[in-house]
């Protein structure tokens, strides 16, 4: 089926017109190819998108064969530039992950930051290393840790958008008064000085006391996007608020356009 004539010519005019692809034998961005059975990551080199010779699927280079192919679908991939920072709200990661998974499907890249704790603890939900290799694993992408790696985030406008999910009450408050010391803080402020959109998914359990100030603060600056939030827990965690992690791709995309998702409050 994929290399049926009818598929090769859709991929050939998508070429023409310029489109990105991602599928088997199209070549798409400048990204490692993980080896699934090994975990090893193997630098393809600069794959310039819509350049490939989409007809030769069975070439030498086969771009992200069948595996990428099935796991988007086959359909075009939007270009803009996403980076995926988690913070250390350990329990929210799988659902993080979720939220992850679904965006490399939509966005043809995706850069994974983490915060220094995310990095380096291990807990009850799962190790570090094992989290940095399903970031990895996910999006094709070295994961970047520490402030060096990603204070070039800006001044290289490498990141259209840059989803913060899970935010801390730690780095809401980090935020909300220009303090920079921490990797996805650093992230945050160099995306931000080319006036570009910044996600925030938060889960904390001060939401509606210590870090309630916190987030009016940020609610009320220019380039910050909120993921609709809401209480999870009224009854057992009466000041605690959490964001709906299944919107994140829906808040991008507004957050893209210049527009807050609303409603914002979730009942």
């Amino acid at each position: 089926q994929l290399r049926s004539p009818d598929f090769r010519g859709k991929c050939a005019e998508a070429v023409k017109a310029g489109l990105p692809l991602r599928g088997c034998g199209v070549r798409s961005g400048d990204r490692f190819e993980r080896r699934r059975s090994f975990g090893i990551g193997m630098y393809l080199g600069q794959r310039t998108a819509g350049k490939a010779d989409a007809q030769d699927g069975g070439g030498r280079d086969p771009g992200h064969g069948l595996y990428y192919y099935k796991r988007t679908g086959g359909h075009f991939m939007r270009t803009e530039r996403v980076g995926f920072a988690l913070c250390g709200s350990f329990c929210t990661h799988e659902k993080a992950l979720a939220a992850l998974k679904r965006l490399t499907e939509e966005y043809e890249t995706v850069i994974p930051i983490v915060s220094e704790n995310a990095a380096f603890t291990d807990t009850r939900f799962g190790t570090s290393d094992a989290l940095l290799e399903q970031l990895e694993e996910l999006t094709g992408h070295e994961v970047l840790y520490d402030i060096p790696s990603v204070e070039p985030l800006g001044p290289k406008g490498m990141i259209d958008v840059l989803v913060i999910a899970p935010c801390t009450g730690n780095t809401l408050a980090k935020l909300a008064h220009g303090i920079t010391d921490t990797t996805v803080t650093m992230a945050a402020k160099s995306h931000l000085r080319c006036g570009r959109p910044v996600v925030i998914a938060f889960s904390t359990n001060d939401g509606l006391s210590a870090s309630a100030k916190n987030i009016g603060e940020l609610l009320n600056r220019k380039h910050y996007y909120f993921v609709p939030f809401g209480q999870d827990d009224p009854e057992k965690k009466p000041t605690s608020l959490a964001a709906d992690f299944e919107l994140i791709g829906k808040t991008v995309e507004a957050a893209l356009e210049g527009k807050q998702l609303q409603p914002l409050l979730l009942k």
